[in-house]
């Protein structure tokens, strides 16, 4: 595998939209999962899960979320964003409390 630059990578990241109509070989399938399983998810949560339709299946499930989608149904989210902290309601932390060094005005966080 060649290395690439973190700057190339991000100014060479491109969604694609348009798919072909040609079967993906289950090698190539494979091979993608297998690399995509190392990426990085928030607080190492790794919430995903991931299924592979195609055929029938694929074309019954694209046609239920396009009808979904027409009748302006809300998405069902499964993964709920935890509750976000502002930092001025966050308690003001005493160097007392832990055995390390802390700033004059550190914050505990969590």
């Amino acid at each position: 595998m060649s290395e690439m630059s973190f700057e190339t990578a991000v100014m060479s990241r491109r969604s694609v939209r348009g798919f072909q109509d040609k079967e993906v070989p289950q090698d190539v399938l494979n091979k993608v999962f297998d690399i995509a399983r190392w990426s990085p998810s928030g607080t190492n949560i790794q919430p995903w899960q991931t299924y592979v339709a195609s055929g029938a299946l694929r074309d019954t499930l694209r046609n239920q979320m396009m009808t979904a989608v027409k009748a302006g149904t809300k998405p069902n989210q499964d993964h709920k964003e935890p509750k976000k902290t502002h930092w001025p309601s966050m308690e003001r932390s005493s160097p007392r409390m832990c055995s390390g060094t802390l700033p004059r005005h550190g914050y505990i966080l969590g």
